[in-house]
């Protein structure tokens, strides 16, 4: 897995699917402010911090930078970004 360097995670975005009250799916919207994700690595800056591989976050979903690594498809963030961690 790749590592990221200085005050930065990496990140899985996740695309939950969102269901309205009388279960109709509800499509996502690319233009929302705020994205849910899974980290999968994090800086050595930000060894024994508040965050941990797995937890789910919530970002700035218009921030980071998005890489492909073995087939898949990751976001790498600054810590600022992340605004909550579930």
């Amino acid at each position: 897995m790749l590592r990221p360097i200085g005050q930065r995670v990496i990140i899985k975005k996740n695309d939950l699917e969102k269901k309205s009250n009388n279960g109709i799916i509800l499509i996502s919207n690319h233009n929302e402010k705020i994205g849910i994700g899974i980290v999968k690595n994090i800086s050595k800056d930000l060894e024994n911090k508040e965050l941990s591989i797995g937890d789910i976050i919530y970002f700035n979903n218009k921030s980071g930078v998005e890489i492909q690594y073995k087939n898949e498809t990751y976001i790498v963030l600054e810590i600022e970004d992340i605004y909550a961690i579930k």
